[in-house]
């Protein structure tokens, strides 16, 4: 989107003599000319933008959209306030934010579950439709994370490891009952009992800020996130991801072998992105959606939180996103309503 500019006219008034009989007379000049109607000029943002993201802090939601706050000031000239209102897999956070003025200045953090996979679990206060979107930013195929020190690197290694300890194995879902994780869960592991994994538990959390404290204590023995969020833990020597609910291998994980690879027909992504209450000014949504745009491709702090987690850039329009959750809400629908 362009900044519009007022121009400049200048205008030349002419005076003519003109000669009647004999007599010379001078015409009154016209009077001036109202000015031409100015061009609307552009004058946002100019206070800080807020940005709600609707679960935990130091999960991978909250990380992501602290790294392109960050870089916010420098592309907009204001700061970008990130705050967290977790609960109910963001079902919580969404219905208070209905009611957030639709002025460009309260933004939220949007996961594709929120609109796919809650409304069929629970009474939601808010549709599809009381949201427009502004762009999409990541896509998050799911994994399973184990503990490193198990030794073990795909499905087949865990099943035999839990089976040959008589281990319970207790899996902690990055979202609520009703989330992407938590209904991912519920399909992907009577696909693994087939495989002989049949003594498990499943526990859903609110976020991957949840989950991986819970994986690190052994409060749990597995987490079921994304592997972005898994990353600095696997580097540090933590954890273990397993595998990756992709189609094919992850360019950003070549190592990691998908679910289908390992007999595993399982694939699962989270679509993210930002949007606004309905009814922002589209020059404003179009504002937001390049300078967020941009700032995936050449924010500082973004590139450094890519780098070091592996976040998977999307990078679409608004609409695109938009038409992207409604082709998971219909799948959905299709799957578990």
């Amino acid at each position: 989107m362009k900044r519009l500019f007022a121009i400049a006219l200048t205008l030349c008034m002419m005076f003519s003599l003109v000669a009647c009989g004999g007599n010379a007379s001078t015409e009154k000049p016209a009077e001036d000319p109202k000015p031409a109607e100015e061009a609307d000029t552009f004058d946002y943002p100019t206070k800080p933008v807020t940005m709600m993201v609707a679960w935990p802090a130091g999960g991978g939601s909250d990380l992501l959209t602290r790294a392109i706050a960050a870089d916010f000031p420098t592309y907009a000239g204001q700061n970008m306030n990130v705050t967290n209102r977790d609960g109910a897999g963001g079902t919580i956070g969404f219905a208070e934010a209905v009611d957030y003025e639709n002025d460009g200045y309260n933004l939220l953090y949007s996961t594709s579950g929120v609109f796919s996979a809650q409304p069929l679990l629970r009474e939601v206060e808010y549709t599809i439709d009381d949201f427009d979107f502004i762009c999409g930013v990541g896509k998050k195929p799911m994994s399973l994370a184990v503990p490193a020190a198990w030794g073990v690197t795909n499905i087949v290694e865990w099943i035999d490891y839990v089976k040959a300890n008589n281990i319970e194995v207790t899996v902690g879902t990055s979202g609520a009952a009703g989330s992407i994780p938590a209904f991912g869960a519920e399909a992907l592991f009577p696909m693994l009992a087939e495989k002989g994994l049949t003594n498990y538990n499943i526990v859903n959390y609110s976020g991957a800020g949840e989950v991986i404290p819970a994986l690190l204590s052994g409060e749990i023995n597995c987490g079921f996130f994304h592997p972005h969020e898994a990353q600095p833990y696997v580097e540090s020597g933590d954890f273990t991801c397993i595998c990756i609910a992709e189609e094919e291998r992850s360019e950003n994980f070549p190592d990691l072998a998908t679910c289908k690879e390992q007999g595993v027909d399982f694939t699962l992504a989270v679509l993210e992105g930002y949007i606004a209450p309905t009814g922002i000014d589209p020059e404003i949504r179009d504002y937001l959606e390049e300078t967020i745009l941009k700032i995936l491709e050449e924010g500082s702090n973004y590139s450094t939180y890519r780098e070091g987690s592996r976040h998977q850039t999307l990078g679409t329009s608004g609409q695109e996103f938009h038409d992207a959750v409604v082709a998971q809400s219909e799948l959905f629908q299709t799957m578990f309503g």
